[in-house]
């Protein structure tokens, strides 16, 4: 029996998205282990999501989280550099608070930079997931041999093997015997015409 399209896409998405968002969000480890759990939580989220959804939906919605992801990153990055421009130009009274401000400004262009590629490298890898993980449970959920089931009900014409049109059995001669080309019927080999219908026998 094939899977419920709709069904699948759905829970796929909602386990998939509830296992990445808590181990991206709720990180409360150290710095590395932040970048390892939340590349985990990516990774994990992406390749239930594939392997769920319903054959290459996966994919598909993998790509459209995805591009909402990194849409986030060019928004936060974009803040992040109007921030550190306003900052360096706003805390610059005196030689002191100007150096300050502008190293503060470009460590938030900096930081938003960071943040744009994570969040670009972020979408790369839940999509890849994503991939693997539909590759693997199409082969799992045998959705294919479904289809080719599905699929015997339709018409297919009949295809029948040339038969070449059988001659007439030939009547077996007896030794002594003429059949006449006219009728067909038996005669002697001692008549001259054929007791059926008084043609004249051809003799060899």
């Amino acid at each position: 029996m094939a899977r419920s399209r709709a069904l699948f896409d759905v829970l796929g998405t909602v386990v998939g998205l509830g296992i990445m968002i808590p181990m991206v969000v709720f990180t409360n480890t150290g710095n590395y282990g932040n970048i390892a759990f939340t590349a985990g939580g990516v990774i994990l989220g992406g390749f239930v999501l594939g392997f769920l959804a319903y054959k290459s939906d996966g994919v598909k919605i993998a790509g459209a989280i995805s591009g909402l992801i990194a849409l986030f990153g060019i928004v936060v990055g974009v803040i992040m550099f109007t921030a550190g421009e306003t900052f360096a130009e706003s805390v610059s009274d005196n030689l002191i608070t100007g150096l300050v401000g502008a190293i503060g400004g470009v460590l938030l262009v900096v930081v938003g930079i960071i943040f744009l590629i994570a969040m670009i490298v972020a979408a790369a890898m839940f999509v890849g997931a994503a991939a693997i993980g539909s590759a693997i449970g199409g082969a799992v959920w045998k959705d294919k041999a479904d289809d080719v089931e599905a699929a015997t009900g339709a018409y297919q014409p009949v295809q029948t093997a040339y038969q070449p049109a059988q001659q007439p059995a030939q009547p077996v001669k007896q030794l002594g015997e003429i059949f006449c080309t006219h009728c067909g019927g038996t005669n002697k080999g001692t008549d001259d015409f054929c007791t059926t219908c008084g043609a004249k026998l051809k003799k060899a």
